[in-house]
């Protein structure tokens, strides 16, 4: 990939982080009205599930070109895990979209769709803990593997996209000895 495309790449996926992460953000905010609804027994408030679920469907869609930047961004410390981060992050990202609609459109129920969907989020939570491992390697991205094994738990995926969006914006054009890249 040449270098303009892959700074393009990077530029993209760093916005794409950051509405990932308001998304995300906002999801939350759905789900502990669900929750304060159940616990209430308010009826209008439980129907915030719904919302939380279409959310979800839009942070990982919006998350997929992460993938693809921290691969092109990761790539020279360690090839092939960092190959095997990409393709295990997309597979659990499109199986959590997948089901995540299957249940917004009625198709599942949720007790039908709760065991896979938590399987596909564990899934999605190897490949961040290996993108943060990955991150350690280079020194643009300080901290990357705590704040990467924050983002496996739901509540911390927020504070990990925003942080990975402002990272990956500052990174798009830089020099590519910055990267990490050979020119």
């Amino acid at each position: 990939m040449s270098r303009k495309h892959s700074d393009a790449l990077v530029y993209f996926a760093g916005w794409c982080s950051i509405a990932s992460g308001i998304v995300s953000f906002i999801g939350i905010v759905f789900l502990i009205a669900m929750f304060i609804g159940f616990s209430t027994n308010n009826i209008g408030l439980q129907r915030y599930g719904t919302l939380n679920d279409i959310c979800i469907i839009i942070q990982y869609l919006l998350a997929l070109p992460i993938t693809l930047a921290l691969y092109q961004f990761q790539k020279t410390y360690a090839l092939l895990l960092c190959r095997a981060a990409m393709l295990i992050g997309i597979a659990g990202m499109i199986v959590i979209v997948v089901l995540q609609w299957l249940l917004v459109s009625g198709v599942l129920t949720f007790e039908e769709q709760v065991g896979p969907v938590t399987l596909a989020l564990f899934v999605v939570g190897i490949w961040l803990g290996i993108t943060g491992y990955l991150g350690r390697l280079t020194e643009n991205m300080p901290h990357s593997l705590r704040v990467s094994l924050l983002a496996a738990f739901y509540v911390g995926y927020p504070i990990w996209a925003i942080w990975l969006g402002r990272l990956l914006l500052t990174q798009a054009g830089r020099s590519p000895s910055i990267r990490g890249e050979t020119a």
